[in-house]
């Protein structure tokens, strides 16, 4: 969880163009200290898809993911365990589909 805070504090400033160090970041009501309009949501929103490999949908969006590094960070956890879940179905269920049709080629 350390790592992807990390990464957060580096998205957050570079996104922001903040003239402080990642580490100089508060942990908590990131909106109201760093200023995070509407914009400046949806560039973070789309550079943590971008660096965590995640799609955050539309609904969940929202000013209250963005204020908490805590927050944030469980969030994506949550979303590339979902991926891995999603990633390991799809592999098994296109293997069986391979092996089925495959079987069906030799009939």
């Amino acid at each position: 969880m350390d790592k992807i805070k990390t990464a957060l504090r580096e998205i957050f400033v570079e996104t922001l163009r903040l003239q402080m160090s990642p580490t100089q970041v508060g942990e908590e009501d990131l909106v109201a200290q760093l200023g995070i309009d509407s914009i400046g949501l949806m560039e973070i929103i789309t550079r943590v898809e971008n660096r965590f490999h995640i799609i955050v949908d539309d609904t969940e969006v929202s000013p209250s993911l963005v204020n908490s590094f805590d927050t944030l960070a469980l969030y994506i956890a949550g979303k590339k365990s979902e991926g891995s879940n999603d990633d390991s179905n799809n592999l098994s269920s296109s293997g069986t589909t391979l092996a089925t049709s495959t079987a069906n080629d030799l009939d």
